[in-house]
C-alpha cells in the first residue's frame, strides 16, 4: 500500500526541508506540497492522503482556517494533521488542537522528534483504515447471501419494507415477484449439491441482470427468490417478471462436462393503489400466486391484482 504525505507551508524551503527529512526514513512513498491552505485543501479532496504537515502562519487561507475546512468535510476527517508552528507561546498550540489538529511541532524541531510524532500518526491512520475496511465488509457480508452474492433474506425484508411504505406513503404502484425453482431437489438429488449451488448462482445473476437497477432483489430462502417492483405498474410489472422467467428457462447451467436447464415458477403481487396496509399481506399473495404456478404445472407466471 502506496503512503502519501501532504506537506503545506508559504515556504517552498521548508517544504522541501521537511520532505527530504521524510525521504530519508523512508516513511512514505508520495510527497505532495502546497503553499497554502486553499492549495493544501484541494490537493486532500483530490488525492489520498494519510498525513498533513500544516504551517499555522499563512497567507490567505493560514492553519486555521485550513483545520476548520478539514473539520467541514466528512470524508477528510480521518486523516491526522500535524501542525507547524513558529510560536513557542502555548495559546497557539491550544488553538490548533482545539481546531482539529492531531498534534503541533515548533518549527525549530529536532529531525527525529518529527519522524517519531509522524510515524505514531501514521501508524494510528493505518490502523484506523484497516478497522474500516474490516468493519465495512462485515457489514458487507451481513447484507449479502454468501452463495448467490444478492441480498440475504434478513437485509431483503428490510429493504421490501422501506420501499412498501414508500410506495404507500406517496400512492405510487408497485408490486413483489416470488420465485420458485422447479424441480430444484432432483438437481442435488440426481447432480449432487455441487450443481445446485450452482444453479442456485446461475439464477440469480440471470436475474440481477434481467431487473432494472431500482428493483430490490434477493434470495428469500432455499431456492426461492424475492424482487420488489417499485413505481411499477400492473402491465409493467407482468413485463418484467416474465421476462425474468424467460430469462432463467433460456439460461444453461454448466456443472463440469454436464450442462443443466432449469425453469422457474413465478407469483407477481401487483398494486395500483393503498389497499394493502402491510407487507405481510403482499408477501402472503405473491407466494399463493406462486403455489399456484406450481400447481398448474410450473415455468409459468401467475399473476394476481389485488
Amino acid at each position: 500500500m502506496t503512503t502519501t504525505v501532504l506537506i503545506i507551508d508559504d515556504s517552498e524551503a521548508v517544504r522541501h526541508r521537511i520532505g527530504r527529512i521524510l525521504q530519508q526514513h523512508h516513511i512514505f512513498e508520495r510527497f505532495l506540497y502546497g503553499g497554502d491552505g486553499l492549495e493544501g485543501f484541494r490537493i486532500l479532496r483530490q488525492e489520498s492522503v494519510d498525513l498533513v504537515l500544516c504551517d499555522l502562519d499563512m497567507p490567505g487561507i493560514d492553519g486555521y482556517k485550513f483545520l476548520r475546512m478539514v473539520q467541514s468535510d466528512p470524508a477528510q476527517r480521518a486523516v491526522p494533521v500535524i501542525i507547524l508552528t513558529g510560536h513557542e507561546d502555548i495559546d497557539s498550540k491550544v488553538k490548533g488542537l482545539g481546531a482539529g489538529a492531531s498534534d503541533y511541532l515548533t518549527k525549530v524541531f529536532n529531525d527525529l522528534e518529527l519522524i517519531a510524532r509522524v510515524k505514531v500518526h501514521l501508524h494510528n491512520k493505518l490502523l484506523q483504515d484497516e478497522l474500516r475496511r474490516k468493519n465495512e465488509e462485515l457489514a458487507r457480508i451481513a447484507r449479502i447471501d454468501g452463495l448467490t452474492g444478492v441480498a440475504n433474506r434478513r437485509y431483503l425484508m428490510e429493504q421490501l419494507e422501506v420501499e412498501f411504505q414508500r410506495c404507500l406513503r406517496y400512492g405510487h404502484p408497485f408490486a413483489l415477484m416470488m420465485l420458485d425453482l422447479d424441480h430444484f431437489k432432483s438437481v442435488n438429488d440426481t447432480h449432487g449439491h455441487h450443481a445446485g449451488d450452482a444453479v442456485l448462482a446461475t439464477v440469480a445473476q440471470v436475474i440481477s441482470t434481467t431487473l432494472r437497477t431500482h428493483d430490490v432483489f434477493g434470495r428469500y430462502g432455499g431456492e426461492e427468490f424475492a424482487a420488489f417492483l417499485p413505481e411499477t405498474d400492473k402491465e409493467d410489472a407482468v413485463g418484467v417478471a416474465e421476462r425474468c422467467r424467460a430469462a432463467v428457462a433460456d439460461t444453461p447451467v454448466h456443472v463440469g462436462e454436464t450442462t443443466l436447464r432449469v425453469t422457474a415458477s413465478m407469483g407477481l403481487a401487483a398494486v395500483t393503489d393503498a389497499k394493502l396496509h402491510q407487507l405481510t399481506e403482499l408477501v402472503r399473495m405473491a407466494d399463493g400466486a406462486l403455489y399456484t404456478a406450481k400447481r398448474d404445472g410450473r415455468n409459468r407466471l401467475v399473476p394476481v391484482f389485488p
